[in-house]
């Protein structure tokens, strides 16, 4: 029996509505109709009873109901039994934004991912465009706003912290620097004098310049504490760090401990 009809069960079962059930699954609601029927025509039963907008099981669906659940979980514990048995075999795409890649020591990067899989990791500054969710395994994205890269979804791994710091307590007001595409507040009314997606580029800039700027929090706290850079009295900027990722991929919840746990991401409040 097709799993997917299985799904598009399920899923009216949990809707009680086939326009519902068709957002939920991406598809037409003539597609879930049809889906429905095609299952009840391989049963030779009749599943829902259908008056309107009130959709109810029948005494044959409420029958198929765990047995539905029971198929779609064991299929989907033996798919994650054989990824992880097999998982040497396959390769495991990230999409991973410049600007975060580089706030983390070699070191901490690399521990992100574990010698048991084969990853692909490619870097991208700046908004993503023309990403699709299906060429990757994980997207990491810096932002206020979830992206849609069906058929992952999103979880927020925590918070970057960004510092509004200057070289002298008093800000120079023509010399200022940002990253580029982050939309970062300005600290001054001066034009801008600087730019890069390297956060270490700007801090170099920032301290030869006697200058001002956002930076990442974890890249400047020491710095601050040894009086080298002076933390301004303007407001601090929490931006989210958002995972794409299929449902099941334990390693989202690993980097997420992993990243807060050295400091870089903040917990999600």
């Amino acid at each position: 029996m097709d799993t997917e009809l299985l799904k598009t069960f399920l899923e009216v079962q949990k809707t009680r509505h086939f326009g519902k059930a068709a957002e939920n699954l991406y598809l037409t609601q003539s597609a879930v109709s049809f889906r429905v029927r095609q299952l009840e025509q391989s049963l030779g039963v009749t599943l829902f009873s259908r008056f309107r907008n009130n959709i109810q099981l029948t005494a044959a669906g409420e029958l198929l109901l765990p047995h539905a659940q029971a198929v779609l979980t064991a299929i989907s514990a033996a798919k994650q039994q054989l990824n992880q048995q097999y998982q040497l075999q396959t390769h495991r795409k990230v999409l991973l934004p410049a600007e975060f890649v580089v706030l983390l020591p070699p070191k901490q990067l690399t521990a992100l991912f574990p010698p048991q899989q084969c990853w692909q990791v490619h870097t991208q500054s700046g908004a993503y465009q023309n990403v699709n969710g299906s060429d990757f395994d994980v997207v990491i994205q810096l932002g206020e706003k979830p992206l849609q890269l069906l058929p992952l979804q999103a979880s927020c791994l925590g918070y970057l912290c960004w510092w509004p710091v200057s070289v002298n307590e008093a800000v120079n007001l023509q010399a200022e620097c940002s990253v580029q595409q982050l939309e970062l507040p300005r600290l001054t009314t001066s034009p801008l004098s600087f730019s890069s997606t390297d956060v270490r580029l700007l801090w170099q800039w920032l301290q030869q310049n006697k200058g001002c700027g956002y930076l990442p929090a974890p890249l400047v706290q020491a710095a601050v504490e040894q009086g080298k850079l002076h933390k301004l009295d303007a407001t601090v900027i929490l931006q989210p760090v958002w995972a794409y990722h299929h449902a099941s991929d334990a390693v989202i919840e690993q980097w997420q401990q992993a990243l807060q746990s050295c400091g870089v991401l903040q917990a999600p409040v």
